[in-house]
């Protein structure tokens, strides 16, 4: 398990210009090559993980299963929202049927089930003891249902640092917003 601490913001086009210019002006280069990261959200018939999430309730969790750039492979996520902070486990899982099929067992929230895949295109910089990522073409699918998809124009700068708000204040002058792509995928389908 891995102690997280993190802070999202909306970029409009503006600010992501500025902020690939914060980047250029400072020699910051990518982590990774870009990813596609695709995900698939489960949660319980009343959806309560989504509700806990949206009424900022801890300890609350999100299931995921994501694969990154159309491989095969997938991991198991539980990231993990309490008083103490955020965590997440992530374990490699060799067969997704298995937990589409039967779906997936959480002593919190009993049985869920896959409610909605999110895929987006994911930048990685490494800025001032940061982690910095950039998703954008942020895609929600329904899981259930047949060519239900829509599409976001956002995109969102997230850092991850245990100094993020030194972070935000010296280096960035953007709004911090609270966000969360199982939320308002969710919000589009329910």
């Amino acid at each position: 398990m891995s102690f997280r601490i993190e802070e999202k913001t909306i970029l409009n086009r503006s600010d992501y210009f500025h902020f690939l210019k914060i980047l250029e002006n400072n020699k910051i280069k990518k982590m990774f090559p870009t990813r596609k990261i695709q995900s698939l959200y489960f949660d319980n018939y009343s959806n309560k993980m989504f509700v806990d999430s949206e009424e900022g309730i801890t300890p609350r969790k999100k299931i995921r299963i994501r694969k990154y750039n159309n491989t095969k492979k997938y991991c198991l996520e539980i990231k993990i929202n309490s008083p103490e902070g955020k965590f997440k486990n992530t374990k490699k899982i060799n067969d997704i049927n298995r937990y589409i099929d039967n779906g997936y067992f959480d002593n919190l929230y009993g049985l869920c089930f896959p409610k909605i895949w999110i895929s987006y295109i994911r930048d990685y910089y490494f800025f001032n003891g940061s982690r910095i990522t950039i998703d954008k073409e942020i895609t929600y699918e329904h899981f259930n249902k047949t060519f239900l998809k829509k599409s976001e124009k956002q995109i969102i700068l997230e850092i991850k640092n245990k100094n993020i708000y030194k972070i935000y204040d010296e280096n960035f002058n953007f709004t911090r917003y609270r966000f969360s792509k199982y939320s308002e995928g969710m919000k589009k389908f329910i």
